[in-house]
């Protein structure tokens, strides 16, 4: 088959799109995207500015073949831009006892060619292309999204799933005693002055043993008797004062 270096790039920026897509839909909480009603998610996507930063020549090496098929991809494009390139291998595949270039030479070679390649992936990228490949395959890739999504708030972000906001304080309260949410999160939530006039009423020595102390000690005890806000009252809190955002069938992340 014929080399084609314009399909070779064209492949690699179908990658791109895709990896962009989900970045975005990650930045955006776009999650459980509807098949049946999806040209609202196309017109979200292409609604957003897309550029390619540093971050995506890595992405393009480790796209690029390895090992022997990367070797002869590369003389592939060597070939195309009347490049140099090594002799590794014969013909039919098999490794020449003696290659015509040093190991040293022939990683050169290799990052001139990635050089080459990233360049002429970041000159082809553009809008209307990206646009076009959602258009044409963001029915075929949505689940990937919704599940991406999922993974990815599961293993980066804070969590605090629930399926309902009514049991928004029960898990709170549960994820602070399962040691879930730092203690921070209880002394913000409980009402830490009706704690000490409590502890005052007890004749407790304050200078000793204050009101952040008895919160450690007796978390349990103070968040079923101190705690300040009701389920809508939480969420609000952690919306608004904790930059928490919520996501559909996942919960409030951060």
């Amino acid at each position: 088959m014929k080399f084609n270096y314009n399909l070779e790039i064209d492949n690699i920026l179908n990658k791109i799109y895709k990896r962009k897509i989900f970045d975005l839909a990650c930045e955006n909480n776009i999650s459980n995207i509807d098949s049946k009603n999806i040209e609202p998610y196309k017109n979200q996507f292409k609604s957003f500015e897309v550029y390619l930063g540093s971050e995506i020549e890595e992405f393009i090496k480790d796209s690029l073949p390895k090992e022997k098929e990367g070797y002869f991809f590369r003389c592939d494009v060597s070939k195309h831009k009347n490049n140099y390139y090594p002799k590794i291998y014969d013909n039919l595949g098999n490794k020449l006892a003696s290659g015509s270039d040093s190991k040293f030479a022939t990683i050169l070679w290799e990052a001139h060619i990635n050089n080459l390649i990233i360049k002429d992936v970041y000159e082809s990228f553009n809008k209307e292309k990206f646009h076009e490949f959602i258009d044409n395959n963001l029915e075929n890739i949505y689940e990937d999204i919704n599940k991406n999504i999922i993974d990815f708030y599961n293993t980066n972000k804070l969590t605090i799933a629930f399926s309902n906001k009514s049991e928004l304080v029960s898990v709170i309260k549960d994820m602070l005693l399962k040691n879930e949410l730092d203690i921070s999160f209880a002394q913000d939530f409980v009402d830490l002055d009706k704690v000490r006039e409590e502890m005052i009423m007890y004749s407790t020595p304050l200078d000793m043993y204050n009101e952040y102390d008895k919160l450690e000690d007796e978390l349990s005890y103070c968040l079923d008797k101190f705690f300040k806000y009701n389920n809508d009252e939480l969420f609000n809190v952690l919306v608004n004062d904790n930059d928490f955002k919520f996501v559909e069938n996942i919960g409030l992340v951060r």
